[in-house]
């Protein structure tokens, strides 16, 4: 027992000389004390683009040396330019290493932007945060001129400065949109103080200033949570030694010798864990098991599930790959899983006219630009509307030979224009989005503009690429071509996907490239949703037969496999359909069962039922998109449900209309054959009234079926303008030769076609 536990207390001991060097060890450089690097954010770096270029090359420098932390002091007045505005949007979020923000002194203009971007801000006791940018101050370009085309140039300059401070607002809540504060906080720095204050919690701004961009003093960013602490100086902030870098040959030097100082202190202090650990153990040995040499077990593993590891993945996007829920989601699990798998590389195979504007924008903003596996479009041989803005949303796009794209107007779905206030609202949504994508990817944020605004002008270097009243579409040498160095669009033109990766330089084996598959289910939604119609209309005549045959036979059982195909193919696909709209279907089939059988003096109950049946359908086939209103202003409500219904209620009634003309034919022909003599009445009933001729053989219809005409009988329904009748003790469908008859009226048959018995009123026999 005492060997045992020797043993034992060898091990712990052992193991905690192990951890406590390992802790000694990472925070071992010059005697403990660590090196934190600072750069600094002045005027100039916020608003000139070669600044900015060169604190990004000084981050990505720190963060390639290994760094997990980097402060920024800020220090800014004046200054905003809308490309390094955008540039800092980019780099900030997308860097791995910590960023702390530490205002000295004030941060206005795009100083506030640099701060909002940083993983965590601290400021000082006086700091000033906010005056973005006020795009009512400015003047225009011509402001000593006079005259009707000087006020027109001076208001074009307010309205492309107002949508400039739109768009970035858009962008930098779109990156900082898990903060509550968020919208209202970047909202109010770009001119609207008085509502920011309100909805911040803060008091309301100083009397003539509600119109002004908001500022906020440290002890107010602290309590809105912008920022988490105050600092009286850089020293508090950084809890360490402190080193000032401008130039990225500042941080490889000083990288370097951080480097050598880490290396000599891990060596040493190894060497003393090595023999602390040797005398602690004595002969203790534990070996390996193995589960540690082989690597951890996997529970629950799919053996037979397709490996993306190491592979070059192939999505195909298509003729209708974007105009079907089921379609997205299958996009987003092979995405999802080809970067957890660790793939090489994603490539979008693109021929597609385009698709639903929502779900485009959500797999942009939540999937691709969050992807850390790199990701490649190959036009071939269109990425017209929707696909461009997924093109977009990748790290590079090639381009075949003939190919073009753009063309990415925001319309409904039946292709219509939007009415203006809902498409002034949209298309700012979408282009806020792609802007954001385009600028996260490296592509020309001013050109994907251009492909959803047709008011754009989008000039490069001095040469006009599009035209204010055009929407910009671009073929293959258009987007390839090169503009001092860089292309417009798309980094080059190839015949394959082959040839694109060859020009990445990624190198793979001809297995590795595998094309990604939908499941089945996907599949089988996506077919069920495109035959939604059929389906319908089968239903629909299924449903109609049985109720004129007794019993549950092969028409009822087809209308319930067509119905239950319809809802459950719908939900899988990501449309509404589900538990409550089949609920709301069965309701109103009970009801419209209900006025036929039951209580048929009533219309009410089979139109509502009628209404119930088809809304069901209609809301089944809509797809979850979630309902936005852009730039925090109202939904337009009916201008959206027109957008989303109008497919559906399309496909609907396409199904019921289907359905309604072979009914009419099943009524005109289906006598005459002889497998579906059944669904009249066998019984022969005599010709003429039902008091003089009671058991004399029927006639027969030119059809073949047993004719009813000159028969008389009493009204067993009211008929509006169908309904039954008794006739000699059976009960008919019939129908009235357009007048409403009351129950227990006379009546004598005045036509017959097929199944189709019609009826006048007639005086009662004496």
């Amino acid at each position: 027992m005492s060997e045992f536990l020797r043993s034992w207390v060898m091990r712990w001991l052992a193991c905690w000389v192990v951890l406590w060097g390992g802790a000694i060890t990472a925070a071992a450089d010059d005697g403990g004390v660590e090196s934190v690097a600072v750069v600094n954010v002045g005027n100039d770096e916020v608003s000139r683009a070669a600044d900015w270029r060169r604190v990004a090359d000084v981050l990505q420098a720190l963060q390639d040396a290994g760094e997990e932390q980097v402060v920024l002091q800020i220090r800014t007045t004046t200054g905003f330019d809308q490309r390094v505005a955008e540039q800092m949007v980019r780099k900030l979020p997308a860097l791995e290493m910590r960023t702390v923000g530490w205002v000295d002194g004030t941060a206005l203009s795009g100083g506030a932007i640099a701060a909002l971007l940083c993983d965590e801000l601290v400021v000082s006791p006086s700091a000033v945060i906010g005056d973005v940018f006020d795009p009512s101050s400015v003047a225009g370009r011509a402001p000593d001129d006079s005259g009707e085309a000087a006020d027109k140039e001076r208001a074009k300059d307010v309205r492309d400065a107002k949508r400039v401070a739109r768009l970035l607002a858009a962008q930098l809540v779109a990156v900082t949109r898990e903060h509550a504060w968020a919208r209202p906080l970047v909202n109010g720095w770009f001119g609207d103080q008085a509502a920011a204050r309100e909805k911040l919690g803060l008091e309301p701004a100083a009397s003539g200033e509600e119109d002004a961009p908001l500022v906020l003093m440290a002890d107010e960013a602290v309590a809105v949570g912008l920022a988490v602490r105050s600092a009286d100086s850089l020293d508090d902030v950084a809890e360490g030694e402190t080193q000032q870098l401008r130039t990225v040959r500042e941080v490889e030097r000083w990288a370097a010798e951080k480097k050598q100082r880490v290396d000599a202190a891990k060596e040493k202090q190894f060497a003393e864990d090595k023999q602390s650990a040797d005398s602690a153990s004595g002969d203790v040995q534990v070996a390996e098991s193995d589960e540690q040499k082989s690597g951890p077990a996997v529970p629950f593993g799919n053996v037979d599930e397709v490996s993306y590891t190491d592979k070059i993945v192939v999505i195909e996007v298509g003729q209708d790959s974007l105009v079907n829920q089921a379609n997205f989601e299958f996009m987003e699990r092979a995405l999802l899983k080809a970067d957890k798998d660790g793939a090489k590389a994603i490539v979008f195979d693109m021929d597609t006219p385009g698709g639903l504007v929502w779900q485009t924008s959500e797999l942009m903003l939540k999937t691709l630009i969050n992807l850390k596996t790199p990701t490649f479009t190959y036009v071939n041989t269109r990425a017209i509307s929707a696909g461009s803005l997924v093109a977009v949303a990748t790290d590079a796009i090639y381009m075949a030979p003939g190919a073009t794209i753009g063309s990415a107007g925001v319309v409904q779905g039946g292709g219509q224009d939007l009415a203006e206030t809902m498409e002034q609202k949209v298309v700012s949504m979408v282009i806020s989005t792609a802007r954001n994508a385009a600028i996260q990817n490296g592509h020309n944020p001013d050109v994907v503009e251009a492909f959803i605004d047709k008011d754009k002008e989008v000039v490069i270097d001095g040469e006009v690429i599009s035209k204010a009243g055009e929407m910009l579409n671009l073929n293959t040498p258009e987007a390839t071509r090169k503009i001092n160095g860089r292309p417009v669009l798309a980094k080059g033109e190839v015949n394959s996907i082959e040839e694109l990766l060859a020009a990445e330089g990624i190198e793979y084996a001809p297995e590795d490239l595998i094309k990604a598959e939908q499941m089945g289910f996907e599949k089988f939604a996506f077919w069920v949703v495109k035959l939604a119609p059929l389906l319908i209309m089968l239903g629909v005549i299924g449903a109609y037969t049985e109720m004129k045959t007794p019993g549950l036979g092969i028409p009822g059982l087809v209308a319930i496999c067509a119905f239950g195909i319809y809802f459950f193919g719908a939900h899988l696909a990501g449309k509404l359909a589900g538990f409550e709209l089949v609920a709301l279907f069965v309701l109103g089939m009970v009801l419209i069962l209900l006025e036929i059988f039951v209580i048929p003096t009533t219309f009410i109950f089979g139109l509502i039922g009628a209404v119930m049946v088809f809304a069901s359908l209609a809301l089944g086939l809509v797809d979850k998109a979630p309902v936005i209103a852009p730039d925090g202003g109202d939904i337009q409500w009916g201008e959206l449900l027109g957008d989303v219904l109008i497919d559906p209620l399309l496909m609907v009634s396409l199904g019921f209309a289907g359905a309604m003309a072979v009914i009419l034919v099943l009524m005109r022909y289906l006598p005459s054959v002889p497998l579906f003599h059944r669904f009249i009445l066998e019984k022969s009933v005599p010709v003429g009234t039902s008091s003089a001729l009671g058991n004399e053989p029927a006639d027969q219809t030119s059809q073949g079926a047993k004719s009813y005409v000159g028969r008389r009988g009493v009204a067993d329904s009211v008929l509006r303008p169908s309904g039954r009748a008794m006739i000699d003790g059976e009960v008919v469908d019939v129908v009235s030769d357009g007048e409403f008859i009351n129950q227990g009226a006379a009546v004598e048959v005045v036509a017959q076609e097929g199944l189709r018995v019609v009826v006048k009123e007639v005086e009662p026999d004496a």
